[in-house]
């Protein structure tokens, strides 16, 4: 290396002029030959001391970035690693006094001509400034070397700098630095939170007071390193042969450990603990190092154990109870209007109460098509709003009627409903009959005629079963007759009343003989209807 330099200066040395400049390979020893140096304080470049020359010619060769600041005013002389650094300021601050060039560290720059004119050398490790080099100020790091440049009468001229950039570097260190801070805070703030380090070959494990304390093991003693048998005795009796081997495992192969398991306390209950650590493993496959961390998640197991507790206890009831339990997920459409819902999930007595078997998992509107649009209106108010709600409603798509409370469960955003429910079919029946026998008795009180009191019968009972006619009549078996002399009919519906034959409408003159009811469900497909409902069509 040294033969090299002295070849390289003595090259410079006997260079024809302008010719010192032949090292530099890059843009910036072009510059430099086509720079206006007559208009500096340095003259002409063929006018330069031979000692400028030679200083300019070893820099400009330079692989890491350099700068050369020559005579009293500091005029900037650089190579091609420095006006990298030198940034958007490049080429201005070729031939620029070095005060204007970087007016933001004048006061620190005045400081090194100062102390390089008057023979002195300067040295800073990550040195901080502010420099502006691509239109803002920026914190920069570098670590800063300065010595001064001989003239051709061996007196100082100029000081040369290497500026080595250190930025990326000293960031980084702050953020392991801080990183590092972070994690003991972390660590410092959770009870249960310790660290450990194992040097396998020596059997010594250093750890922190934490992670000794939830192991038994004394913090001093833990501190200052003491053999894994001591830590392994913490360990649950049912659980430790199970960590010992997942241990080995790591051990062998280097892979990641993670074990969750239960520590014994010598004065408190047992504590559950998560630890997660690696093996570092020599060259040759053999542990070297053993490193990681404990987490005490007592907390969360119990929270778990818990839950499944709760969860169990919920299942049990949902899946016996005898009151219809499903849960529902609204969608709305663009609006906030709900269109639909899913059954989620619904127990025994849903299927009993509504006939809708294995709907888990379906749209209403595919399973139930035609339900009411109140159903929707009130599960879709709960959802938004979370206000719960109980209320009364028929179903005519089930033919039911149901006392239903609604309740929202979850997030907001999750749109669930759940909804507790009775058939009450049976009891607004009843009530319905109260309701009607009440009617009948004010409306036939004052009457003695018996067409009269048929006819107020006729009208309560078809208002009660929302129906168009009723009619009550004498029915002469023999005969297969029936004679109505009143009936009641709605709004546009013709009277029967008169004589009708049981036989021009179809067969089921026996079924009434016997005292059986005859309803039918489809007159157009009953069998017991002559053709096909045409004849009841003559009289609807």
């Amino acid at each position: 290396m040294k033969d090299r330099d002295e070849r390289a200066v003595q090259a410079v040395a006997n260079a024809e002029p302008g010719d010192f400049l032949s090292l530099g390979k890059g843009d910036t020893a072009r510059l430099i030959r086509d720079h206006d140096w007559a208009a500096t304080p340095l003259g002409p470049i063929d006018a330069w001391p031979q000692s400028l020359k030679t200083a300019t010619g070893l820099l400009i060769a330079a692989p890491i970035p350099i700068v050369m600041l020559w005579g009293p005013e500091g005029v900037m002389i650089y190579n091609d690693a420095y006006s990298v650094f030198a940034g958007g300021r490049h080429p201005r601050l070729l031939g620029c006094n070095v005060r204007e060039g970087w007016p933001e560290v004048a006061d620190f720059n005045d400081n090194v001509m100062k102390v390089g004119l008057a023979g002195g050398a300067l040295a800073y490790k990550d040195q901080e400034l502010t420099l502006n080099r691509h239109g803002k100020p920026e914190r920069v790091w570098m670590d800063l070397d300065y010595w001064p440049v001989p003239g051709d009468d061996g007196k100082p001229a100029g000081v040369i700098a290497t500026v080595v950039e250190t930025t990326a570097r000293v960031e980084a260190d702050r953020q392991r630095a801080l990183a590092a801070e972070r994690l003991e805070m972390a660590l410092s703030a959770g009870r249960g939170i310790g660290a450990w380090d194992w040097e396998v070959p020596a059997d010594r494990v250093t750890s922190d007071a934490r992670f000794a304390g939830l192991y038994g093991v004394d913090p001093d003693r833990a501190r200052d390193g003491a053999p894994i048998a001591e830590f392994f005795a913490g360990i649950h009796p049912d659980d430790a042969d199970r960590v010992r081997a997942e241990v080995d495992q790591s051990l062998r192969t280097g892979e990641v450990f993670t074990s969750e398991y239960r520590l014994v306390q010598p004065d408190t209950d047992t504590r559950w603990v998560t630890a997660q650590g690696r093996a570092a493993l020599s060259p040759g496959g053999e542990p070297e190092r053993f490193s990681g961390v404990t987490f005490d998640v007592t907390d969360r197991r119990r929270m778990v154990d818990a839950l499944r507790e709760s969860e169990e206890r919920y299942r049990t009831l949902f899946g016996d109870s005898t009151t219809g339990l499903c849960i529902v997920e609204m969608k709305f459409d663009a609006h906030q209007r709900p269109i639909d819902y899913m059954i989620v999930e619904g127990n025994a007595a849903f299927e009993q109460q509504t006939g809708l078997v294995g709907a888990n998992g379906k749209w209403v509107s595919e399973v139930a098509p035609g339900l009411e649009r109140h159903w929707f209106d009130l599960y879709g108010q709960v959802a938004l709003t979370g206000e719960p709600a109980r209320f009364e409603n028929p179903a005519d798509v089930f033919g039911r009627w149901y006392d239903v409370q609604a309740i929202r469960i979850g997030e907001p955003e999750a749109r669930r409903v759940a909804i507790l429910f009775n058939d009450i079919t049976a009891r607004k029946g009843l009530e319905l009959r109260q309701q009607v026998l009440l009617e009948l008795n004010d409306a036939i009180r004052d009457l003695t005629d018996p067409a009269e009191i048929a006819q107020a019968s006729a009208r309560i009972l078809a208002e009660a079963l929302k129906v168009s006619r009723v009619g009550y009549g004498v029915m002469d078996t023999a005969a297969e007759t029936i004679t109505i002399e009143r009936d009641y009919n709605g709004p546009g519906v013709k009277s029967i009343a008169g004589v009708i034959h049981f036989r021009d409408f179809g067969d089921y003159i026996e079924d009434l003989a016997r005292g059986e009811a005859v309803v039918f469900d489809d007159a157009a497909h009953d069998p017991r209807v002559a053709d096909g409902g045409a004849a009841l069509d003559t009289i609807s």
